[in-house]
């Protein structure tokens, strides 16, 4: 009885093996290292070039290298908020005088030791919190460019864009998360330079998806950031 490959139909002597999928592994393998050879080039560059390094990402999307990096950077962000819940609990308390006597005669670790601080669900939050707000950027600025300023923007690029502002945020993160346990406030300064600088990059690069117009881009990212942040308030109040 004649036997057949059963993943590209070749007919097989005997005992023979159809060797059709080692072409495939090779070029698997091929094409994980090319991803990874960028993610390092991407990370070096980011400090040296950074306008060049936007631009080029941006003008070449790669989904695969974008979408990757976003999730390093939720789970960076997620990772620092861990970090510092803590911190936030008691930070939490100062705000609503819950806490306000045992804090004036505590440190930060015999207040927290008086709450119960639910890991998971900070963790889970933080993750849904930075998906949100990283999607309403993208869209924002995306509709922002498409319908107020009839720009044909493409939205893989805009994610793109997004995406590449978020690698030193990312790298930051992961040094704050660290500098937490050393000192709460430094952290959050380190980070919000970070972010600044990290916003700065994002105005810069709109400029690279279709707004053609330099009047343009900084209205931009000015009206994308207000739609971003009255959703945010609209979604705090509802929650």
């Amino acid at each position: 009885m004649a036997k057949y490959c059963s993943k590209c139909g070749k007919l097989l002597e005997k005992n023979e093996k159809c060797n059709c999928q080692a072409g495939k592994k090779t070029e698997k393998k091929l094409n994980t290292k090319k991803y990874l050879n960028e993610f390092i080039e991407i990370y070096k560059s980011i400090f040296t070039k950074p306008i060049d390094t936007i631009k080029t990402y941006t003008n070449k999307p790669n989904l695969v290298i974008a979408s990757t990096q976003i999730v390093l950077f939720i789970l960076a962000f997620s990772i620092y908020i861990l970090s510092i819940a803590k911190s936030l609990y008691v930070l939490y308390g100062v705000i609503t005088k819950e806490y306000f006597t045992a804090i004036y005669n505590a440190n930060i670790n015999n207040v927290a030791l008086q709450t119960h601080i639910p890991y998971l669900n900070i963790f889970l939050i933080a993750i849904l919190f930075i998906i949100i707000v990283s999607g309403l950027t993208v869209l924002s600025i995306y509709l922002v460019n498409l319908l107020l300023f009839k720009s044909k923007s493409n939205i893989k690029r805009v994610f793109c864009l997004y995406s590449i502002n978020t690698v030193l945020p990312t790298i930051f993160l992961v040094l704050c998360t660290i500098i937490s346990f050393i000192s709460f406030k430094l952290s959050l300064i380190v980070l919000l330079f970070v972010f600044i600088l990290s916003n700065i990059y994002l105005f810069s690069g709109i400029k690279f998806i279709s707004v053609k117009d330099d009047n343009k881009y900084g209205y931009t990212y000015i009206i994308s950031m207000i739609i971003v942040f009255i959703i945010l308030y609209i979604i705090f109040k509802i929650v």
